[in-house]
């Protein structure tokens, strides 16, 4: 891990102690930091605001100390400070401005700056590498407030899980990795849906459903639900990482064929069934996304079913404009929100469903992908073309804080920010195009997200009465 580090970071001195912790904060800015900072700007105000920004109570002051005589490190101090404030002018469009200004960043050292701020913006993969920087930094990525703070901040997408010989496989983008790509710590498993790191996995041959985090290799089984769901259930694993959610409770919700549904949930530790049947067209089982706390599938009458396990109503959504029959389409979430990816025979459209009653807005055309057109139609080249296909892609199921969407060209996913129109790509030389009934690659978002392993059982009430005098 210590070698890892070093490559990445060169010159960098792996002591046990912090005095190098000048060497560790240039390097973390000019590198790992700055490369993040980009991708947390809808997230940074929030974490602020929810009180994510002070771990003092975790990490020893005395051991973030600059080497050298203290001259230097005065100068270097400033130096320093200088530097991070040239740097953060490039970032004051972050929400919440949690980069220090200069005078404030002059009375705080810049490796405190970056424990405080910077950290919980990371991938858990990358923070285990960073492990042996120093004793503090150890002592704080291991703490449990700060992992969960971690699980509610970060929200990029590291890479792909896909089917490689009937077994889980993963695709990073980048440097990315997880500890077992194969999930080898679950007995022979598919891999049903993923929800804010953890994924909803199926073991056929016995019917049970695992909750697990590939980065932590933590998981839960689940209880069988009331009706066997089948050998590929149409399931979808709701979890949010609220500020308060420090349980890392979630809730599972199968799709059954007869228009009903059967929900667990991880407080209760027990399945229920929806009260009535809907009317609603079967839906594609490898679809399944959750977004805000329902889950959604596409269908195969070319719909967007919906259910609210709270308020156990369904509901159908027509798909967005462009969506025609030779059109190829995805639906993930983006923000928050519920996005549709379409791939027509010319462009790529991105479309947010938005207002009541629920209808599609485009947010993005982005013409500036290009692939060869088919006969009979038109050829339009964007004058700014940034990313030539060999052959028309295809959209794949998505879940991301960024505004990203993910498509899949012959030996690649490629991560598409509509905004920025950054791109990251995912080697699957393996791996198999989408099936028409339904992406099967699931998007993995490196975090420490814990899983609630029992159902919650809240405090006795104490007595009012007073305990007796001991006689």
């Amino acid at each position: 891990m210590a070698d890892d580090l070093s490559s990445q970071f060169p010159g960098l001195r792996l002591d046990d102690d912090d005095d190098n912790a000048d060497q560790v904060a240039d390097a973390f800015w000019s590198g790992a930091y700055a490369h993040e900072v980009s991708s947390s700007e809808g997230s940074a105000a929030s974490n602020h605001e929810n009180g994510f920004g002070d771990y003092d109570a975790f990490v020893d002051d005395e051991d973030l100390s600059f080497s050298g005589s203290s001259a230097e490190s005065a100068s270097t101090q400033e130096s320093n400070c200088e530097a991070l404030y040239t740097s953060s002018q490039r970032c004051q469009k972050i929400p919440g401005k949690w980069i220090p200004t200069a005078d404030d960043g002059k009375n705080k050292k810049l490796i405190e700056i970056i424990r405080d701020n910077a950290l919980r913006h990371l991938p858990a993969d990358n923070l285990l590498r960073l492990l042996p920087v120093s004793s503090s930094w150890a002592r704080l990525i291991s703490s449990p407030f700060f992992r969960h703070c971690q699980a509610y901040t970060h929200r990029s997408v590291s890479g792909v899980f896909f089917r490689l010989k009937d077994k889980p496989a993963f695709a990073p983008f980048g440097s990315a990795s997880v500890p077992d790509a194969a999930l080898s710590f679950l007995p022979e498993i598919v891999v049903l849906s993923s929800s804010n790191g953890l994924f909803l996995c199926y073991a056929q041959s016995s019917s049970t459903f695992f909750v697990c985090n590939p980065i932590t290799t933590a998981f839960t089984a689940i209880p069988k639900p009331h009706v066997n769901p089948g050998s590929f259930p149409a399931a979808v694993l709701i979890f949010h990482p609220g500020s308060f959610n420090f349980r890392g409770d979630f809730s599972i919700v199968v799709a059954n064929r007869d228009f009903w549904f059967q929900t667990f949930s991880s407080a209760s530790g027990e399945w229920c069934i929806s009260d009535h049947q809907s009317p609603i067209d079967w839906v594609l089982p490898a679809s399944g996304i959750s977004v805000g706390g329902s889950a959604f599938w596409r269908s195969t009458m070319r719909t967007v079913v919906r259910y609210d396990p709270k308020s156990d109503r369904t509901s159908n959504l027509l798909p967005p404009m462009g969506s025609e029959s030779d059109a190829r389409w995805e639906i993930g979430e983006m923000c928050g929100q519920l996005h549709c990816a379409v791939v027509t025979q010319m462009e790529v459209l991105v479309y947010k469903l938005v207002g009541i009653p629920n209808e599609w807005a485009l947010v993005a055309n982005l013409d500036w992908i290009t692939w060869p057109q088919a006969e009979g139609t038109e050829e339009q080249v964007p004058s700014r073309c940034m990313l030539d296909l060999e052959e028309r892609p295809w959209p794949v199921k998505f879940q991301s804080g960024d505004e990203e969407i993910l498509l899949w060209t012959p030996g690649l996913v490629i991560a598409v920010n509509v905004k920025s129109r950054d791109i990251r790509l995912a080697e699957v030389d393996f791996g198999q195009p989408p099936a028409d009934e339904g992406s099967e690659y699931t998007a993995h978002i490196s975090t420490f997200a814990v899983i609630a392993s029992s159902p919650y059982k809240p405090r006795p009430k104490s007595s009012s009465s007073e305990p007796a005098p001991p006689s």
